[in-house]
């Protein structure tokens, strides 16, 4: 009996040969929905900045919520270098596993979209932190406050078309 169900489980592990690749997939998908996190807390750290420095609250509310936002794209970014570190695998696993040449192409799609993401999730990095040294300022901290919120936008939908990669990547190789 235990032995027909071991045979049973093996052969329903070995339909799927790309079983492990998925595996892989679906972490790195988990970490991008991290990150959505981290830069969405952002956005809204950033937008309540906007609001304190146009309304005359206070610069020093302005200022502080900058920094955190800071803290948060920051965080966003250390994420997605780690991922970028782990494709490797993904992709010596699709070559193990022999995937088709059309999950190889979204793998591509996915690496270069991600080394963009980092790329802007840094230039969203600067512009934050000077946005926070100036937050004090009631118009040109203001400016700058909105110039950092736009690339955080632009950041959350990189990050949100990298999930759609690794769910269509997922779906290629199953």
């Amino acid at each position: 009996m235990l032995k027909e169900l071991l045979t049973v489980v093996l052969t329903k592990n070995n339909l799927n040969k790309n079983y492990m690749c998925i595996n892989i997939a679906k972490n790195h998908r988990t970490n991008l929905y991290i990150a959505m996190a981290w830069i969405s807390s952002a956005i809204i750290l950033t937008t309540i900045a906007l609001i304190a420095n146009l309304a005359f609250w206070t610069a020093a509310t302005a200022v502080v919520l900058m920094g955190f936002a800071f803290a948060g794209c920051l965080a966003a970014r250390g994420n997605i270098w780690v991922q970028i570190g782990e494709l490797p695998k993904l992709e010596e696993c699709m070559h193990a596993s022999k995937a088709k040449q059309e999950c190889f192409n979204l793998f591509y799609r996915i690496r270069n979209t991600m080394r963009s993401t980092h790329i802007l999730l840094i230039i969203c990095c600067i512009l934050t932190i000077s946005a926070a040294a100036i937050a004090w300022l009631p118009l040109w901290g203001g400016i700058a406050i909105g110039a950092a919120l736009a690339m955080m936008g632009v950041c959350l939908g990189m990050i949100i078309h990298l999930i759609n990669l690794f769910i269509q990547l997922m779906n290629c190789l199953s």
